[in-house]
């Protein structure tokens, strides 16, 4: 299956991320840290799909992406964001891989096989079972 980045500064919901991902045989690479993501970018090799936090500090989800492009990293990014203004300003860019939060494991799931689906990048074989 697919490597990919989740960063998110909330516990719960890095952990939620992480659990559905598996589940579905990916490769994972976490942090609760933005300023770590260059890092780890160095180290993973290909990455299918980067999956963060818009609303984080020291820097946001768009400064996040803005750093990745400038290492040359080109994933597609799916934002996960708990405010309107946010989703505002991410739809206002023409960004609009979002799923907000609170969401549940399988509307999750979703937001992230579409992106794989629109990019070409999920499998042949991938199992998409009702209530998956």
């Amino acid at each position: 299956m697919g490597n990919f980045l989740v960063i998110d500064d909330e516990p719960a919901l890095l952990g939620l991320a992480i659990a559905a991902l598996q589940r579905d045989g990916h490769t994972v690479r976490a942090t609760s840290n933005p300023l770590e993501v260059t890092e780890i970018c160095e180290t993973m090799g290909k990455i299918d799909l980067v999956i963060t936090d818009i609303n984080m500090e020291p820097i946001d989800g768009f400064e996040l992406c803005n750093r990745l492009r400038l290492n040359n990293v080109h994933s597609p990014v799916l934002f996960m964001t708990g405010g309107w203004v946010a989703t505002a300003i991410a739809e206002r860019i023409g960004h609009r891989s979002i799923v907000e939060k609170p969401f549940t494991p399988l509307q999750f799931r979703r937001a992230v096989n579409n992106i794989l689906f629109k990019n070409g990048r999920l499998p042949d074989d991938f199992p998409l079972q009702p209530g998956a």
